[in-house]
Protein backbone atom coordinates (compact mmCIF):
# COMPACT_ATOMS: atom_id res chain seq x y z
CA UNK A 1 0.00 0.00 0.00
CA UNK A 2 1.32 3.90 -0.68
CA UNK A 3 -1.44 5.60 1.29
CA UNK A 4 -4.79 4.18 0.76
CA UNK A 5 -3.89 2.83 -2.43
CA UNK A 6 -3.51 -0.47 -3.10
CA UNK A 7 -0.11 -1.31 -5.09
CA UNK A 8 0.48 -2.69 -7.92
CA UNK A 9 -2.85 -2.14 -10.47
CA UNK A 10 -3.70 -5.14 -11.26
CA UNK A 11 -6.52 -3.35 -13.51
CA UNK A 12 -6.58 0.05 -14.80
CA UNK A 13 -10.54 1.36 -15.73
CA UNK A 14 -11.67 4.42 -17.76
CA UNK A 15 -15.00 5.13 -18.51
CA UNK A 16 -16.67 8.32 -20.54
CA UNK A 17 -20.46 8.35 -21.34
CA UNK A 18 -19.11 10.76 -24.71
CA UNK A 19 -18.17 8.59 -27.05
CA UNK A 20 -16.83 12.02 -28.21
CA UNK A 21 -13.88 12.86 -25.87
CA UNK A 22 -13.24 8.69 -25.02
CA UNK A 23 -9.60 10.29 -26.20
CA UNK A 24 -9.43 11.47 -23.20
CA UNK A 25 -9.23 8.23 -21.63
CA UNK A 26 -7.55 6.17 -23.80
CA UNK A 27 -4.63 8.85 -22.94
CA UNK A 28 -5.00 7.92 -19.56
CA UNK A 29 -4.74 4.55 -19.63
CA UNK A 30 -1.26 4.69 -22.30
CA UNK A 31 -0.38 6.36 -19.26
CA UNK A 32 -0.51 3.61 -16.03
CA UNK A 33 1.46 0.65 -15.68
CA UNK A 34 -0.58 -2.12 -15.33
CA UNK A 35 -1.64 -5.98 -16.93
CA UNK A 36 -5.19 -5.37 -17.93
CA UNK A 37 -6.91 -1.35 -19.10
CA UNK A 38 -9.91 -1.12 -20.18
CA UNK A 39 -11.36 1.75 -21.75
CA UNK A 40 -15.40 1.66 -21.64
CA UNK A 41 -18.01 3.84 -23.52
CA UNK A 42 -20.83 4.43 -25.16
CA UNK A 43 -23.74 6.41 -26.84
CA UNK A 44 -26.80 7.72 -25.19
CA UNK A 45 -30.32 8.39 -25.92
CA UNK A 46 -29.59 12.07 -26.14
CA UNK A 47 -27.39 11.24 -28.52
CA UNK A 48 -27.99 8.32 -30.62
CA UNK A 49 -25.47 6.36 -32.05
CA UNK A 50 -25.74 4.80 -35.36
CA UNK A 51 -23.69 1.79 -36.75
CA UNK A 52 -21.77 4.25 -39.35
CA UNK A 53 -20.86 6.16 -36.06
CA UNK A 54 -19.45 3.68 -34.10
CA UNK A 55 -17.71 2.26 -36.48
CA UNK A 56 -16.14 5.51 -36.99
CA UNK A 57 -15.38 6.09 -32.92
CA UNK A 58 -13.65 2.27 -33.09
CA UNK A 59 -11.47 3.22 -35.85
CA UNK A 60 -10.81 6.45 -34.42
CA UNK A 61 -10.38 5.20 -30.95
CA UNK A 62 -7.80 2.43 -32.60
CA UNK A 63 -5.82 5.20 -34.69
CA UNK A 64 -5.53 7.44 -31.20
CA UNK A 65 -4.55 4.01 -29.04
CA UNK A 66 -1.83 3.32 -31.85
CA UNK A 67 -0.28 6.61 -31.98
CA UNK A 68 -0.68 7.21 -28.32
CA UNK A 69 1.39 3.95 -27.75
CA UNK A 70 4.28 4.29 -30.10
CA UNK A 71 4.66 8.20 -28.85
CA UNK A 72 4.71 6.17 -25.50
CA UNK A 73 7.32 3.10 -26.26
CA UNK A 74 9.79 5.78 -27.13
CA UNK A 75 9.66 7.53 -23.49
CA UNK A 76 8.99 4.62 -21.01
CA UNK A 77 8.14 1.47 -22.46
CA UNK A 78 5.47 -0.77 -20.99
CA UNK A 79 5.16 -5.14 -20.65
CA UNK A 80 4.91 -6.81 -23.79
CA UNK A 81 2.06 -8.77 -21.77
CA UNK A 82 -0.01 -5.75 -21.58
CA UNK A 83 -3.58 -5.85 -23.03
CA UNK A 84 -6.25 -3.12 -23.69
CA UNK A 85 -9.82 -3.79 -23.86
CA UNK A 86 -12.09 -1.09 -25.35
CA UNK A 87 -15.43 -1.36 -25.31
CA UNK A 88 -17.67 1.15 -27.39
CA UNK A 89 -21.75 0.03 -27.29
CA UNK A 90 -24.98 1.70 -28.20
CA UNK A 91 -27.36 2.49 -25.01
CA UNK A 92 -30.68 0.90 -26.26
CA UNK A 93 -33.86 2.82 -25.52
CA UNK A 94 -34.31 0.52 -22.35
CA UNK A 95 -31.24 0.93 -20.57
CA UNK A 96 -29.41 -2.48 -22.43
CA UNK A 97 -26.33 -1.70 -23.80
CA UNK A 98 -25.46 -3.52 -26.91
CA UNK A 99 -21.39 -4.20 -26.57
CA UNK A 100 -21.32 -5.99 -30.07
CA UNK A 101 -18.73 -3.67 -30.88
CA UNK A 102 -14.80 -3.40 -29.48
CA UNK A 103 -11.55 -3.29 -30.90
Amino acid sequence: MVGVCPLPILVAVEFENNIATFSSELARLVHIRCPLKVGITYTTTQMPGTPEMLNRSRQKAQRDLQSMLAIMAKLTPEDARTEYLILLADEAPDWRFDCTRYL
